[in-house]
């Protein structure tokens, strides 16, 4: 798999399965820390009613893959056909987003929502943030909530006089 990974960048490991006995551990554990070392993710099938969900789900969502249900043998063609589909079109892989406050007197960014994984900074003036895998005419959405200080600026409140005559 390291020998294809330098030719295409873009890889992933499918995975087609009916086993209904659960993985071994240690098994499992082998799989992870070699799909891992090669930054390789796992998209897992399971086919049939009697296949284990649980040790393909955790192999998928471990390695940021994807986990397909497949209840009949004539839908299989059509899901793999979907995931190879979504592999090729990955215009950019392991995007990183790097955002800092100019103004880090004033604001400071209190917390990322959306999704990606974000790592905030503790003074709150920079943030990095995780975006992952980005597909051809994907986008993907976050909020950044900014809070801002505005104790240095005093209060001045009109005064009003009022003529006398």
């Amino acid at each position: 798999m390291l020998q294809r990974k330098s030719r295409n960048t873009i890889s992933g490991m499918i995975l087609v399965s009916d086993a209904a006995e659960t993985t071994r551990r240690a098994q499992m554990d082998l799989v992870l820390a070699r799909t891992e070392a090669a930054n390789i993710t796992i998209h897992s099938f399971g086919y049939g009613r009697s296949h284990d969900p649980a040790s393909l789900w955790l192999m998928s969502n471990h390695t940021g893959g994807t986990y397909t249900f497949v209840k009949d043998w004539y839908d299989l063609r059509n899901c793999l056909a979907g995931c190879i589909g979504g592999m090729m079109s990955i215009g950019i892989s392991h995007m990183k987003v790097h955002m800092k406050i100019v103004d880090g007197q004033r604001f400071r960014i209190r917390k990322i929502s959306g999704g990606p994984a974000a790592i905030l900074s503790s003074d709150g003036r920079d943030v990095d943030v995780d975006v992952g895998d980005l597909r051809y005419g994907e986008r993907k959405e976050m909020l950044v909530e900014l809070e801002l200080d505005n104790s240095d600026v005093s209060m001045q409140s009109p005064i009003s006089t009022a003529g006398q005559s």
